[in-house]
């Protein structure tokens, strides 16, 4: 089986498996960099998951459900969020918390994972602040996927990778724009990939023609030389995992 990856820009990836299932995480496109993709391009996902309440991670999620029947998966602070403006049912949303198991279906497993970073949503002069996510997600057998969402490093991303062996990852290289903070610089993004040891990595979180780019690269060839890096925006890729056939 295979699975198709599509980088969108800020941390925004789309996931399709090969029977149409789609799970888009942090879909930032408007007010975003990247002027090719459009909002209506996922009003077909069958699942959001939102790392925190950040601009560029909590994004569209409001226009894509009101134009979908998605199931979104967050933290207490994007619920509220969306139900300012969106009366999301209850039966489409699964709120979460570190070491959740979220059985989207009988094939793709998620888990809550630690995020060293914060999420503050201060609508309406309320500060609501939450816990701040990851996600690894099991696509379908031999295909897993870690999103990092906003963090630092840390180092239990070498426990995840004993634990569920990511094949691609995403990982934050930069500040989202020159105006706000850098989580990781690309060195210690570069490190988190070789502590995780995927066989692909999307970076993410830069803004379009940052030098940081060609960094994290130079720094990838040091850190996890055996990882690809596929940096380009919404260009898909397609990722099989290896396979080991038995010689009679």
């Amino acid at each position: 089986m295979s699975v198709k990856f599509t980088y969108l820009g800020g941390m925004n990836v789309l996931i399709e498996r090969e029977d149409g299932f789609k799970i888009v995480c942090d879909p930032y496109i408007t007010g975003g960099a990247n002027k090719v993709a459009k909002v209506s391009d996922l009003y077909d996902v069958d699942v959001i998951l939102v790392t925190h309440a950040a601009f560029d991670h909590f994004g569209d999620t409001i226009d894509i459900c009101r134009n979908s029947n998605c199931i979104v998966c967050g933290g207490a602070e994007v619920l509220r969020k969306i139900r300012k403006e969106y009366d999301l049912p209850d039966e489409r949303w699964h709120g979460t918390t570190y070491g959740d198991r979220f059985v989207i279906d009988e094939i793709t497993v998620s888990r809550t994972v630690f995020a060293q970073h914060g999420s503050i949503d201060n609508s309406e002069g309320i500060h609501t602040c939450w816990p701040p996510y990851g996600f690894v997600v099991q696509i379908e057998p031999g295909v897993t996927y870690y999103h990092t969402g906003d963090t630092y490093l840390y180092s239990d991303m070498k426990m995840l990778r004993e634990l569920y062996k990511p094949n691609v990852m995403c990982v934050g290289i930069s500040g989202i724009t020159t105006k706000y903070s850098c989580e990781m610089s690309p060195r210690e993004a570069a490190q988190a990939v070789g502590w995780v040891g995927a066989d692909v990595v999307i970076p993410t979180h830069y803004p379009p023609g940052s030098p940081d780019f060609d960094k994290f690269i130079k720094h990838v060839e040091s850190f996890s030389p055996d990882t690809k890096v596929l940096p380009e925006w919404n260009k898909p890729f397609i990722f099989t995992p290896s396979s080991v056939k038995l010689c009679e």
